[in-house]
Order: structure tokens, then C-alpha cells, then sequence
């Protein structure tokens, strides 16, 4: 991982380690709807979400929805390398770190990216994950 991506990743796991899962790899089977409701526990740890693909965002940002709900919980915002190319519906396992709170302009300057504020004022304060790795799970 290169960028400022695989910075932000590394500052996120370095500053989860007093946790037993930093040692033990990414918490499986992680939902969209727990990131979302019990994000105060899992800000900083590693987790591995599978869901579908909702929109991409940006180069480095896509969305992802629940499966467990109805209607799906989401979206939950992941940033990401630009490597990934990711089809609307398709369903991939996300490695990741969760945080807490979306602030715009943090990860602009983390990532060395322009996100449209338009776009992305509604995860404002928001959970998202930092991805790590996206895998289509359809493979």
C-alpha cells in the first residue's frame, strides 16, 4: 500500500495495539449495522465487513450498504487506495480500520486528496473505515 492511505492505516492500527484484536488480526464478520451502532467500541480496531457496494464516491472513497436489514443500514463510507475498482452491487470483504468520526478535511490532508464537499458533507461526523485490502467476494 502506497499514499497517503497506507499512512492513515498505520496510524490507525499503531494507535489501536492496547487492544487484544491488534495482535490477533481483524475482527471476521463485522456488519455494516454494528460499525454503525457500536462505532464507539470499535473506533480504531481492525475489522474485516463484507457488503455490497453502494456508490463510489471519489478515486478513493465508495460506500457500503447492510445486508442484515430492511432496508439495508448505510451507508458506511470506506476510504481506500484508487487501485480498486468497484461495481455497484457487487458484494467484498473489507479489511479496515473503523474511526469514529468523518472530518473532511482530515483525511483530505491525510490522503492528499480533494473530495467535493457537496458530496461528502453527509458523512460529516460520521463512522467510516479506513480500508487496509477490498476483496470481491463474488471471486
Amino acid at each position: 500500500m502506497t499514499g497517503g492511505v497506507a499512512a492513515l492505516a498505520a496510524m490507525v492500527v499503531s494507535g489501536c495495539s492496547a487492544g487484544p484484536e491488534s495482535s490477533a488480526g481483524p475482527e471476521e464478520d463485522v456488519t455494516v449495522e454494528r460499525v454503525l451502532e457500536d462505532t464507539s467500541y470499535l473506533d480504531g480496531r481492525t475489522v474485516q465487513v463484507s457488503a455490497v457496494v453502494g456508490d463510489t464516491l471519489a478515486e478513493t472513497a465508495t460506500v457500503l450498504a447492510g445486508e442484515t436489514s430492511a432496508p439495508p443500514a448505510g451507508p458506511l463510507l470506506v476510504v481506500h487506495e484508487p487501485e480498486y475498482d468497484l461495481a455497484r452491487g457487487s458484494v467484498v470483504a473489507v479489511v479496515g480500520a473503523v474511526r469514529q468520526s468523518f472530518d473532511e478535511e482530515s483525511v483530505e490532508a491525510e490522503l492528499g486528496v480533494d473530495y467535493d464537499d457537496r458530496v461528502f458533507a453527509h458523512f460529516a461526523g460520521e463512522p467510516y473505515l479506513v480500508a487496509r485490502s477490498i476483496d470481491d467476494a463474488a471471486r
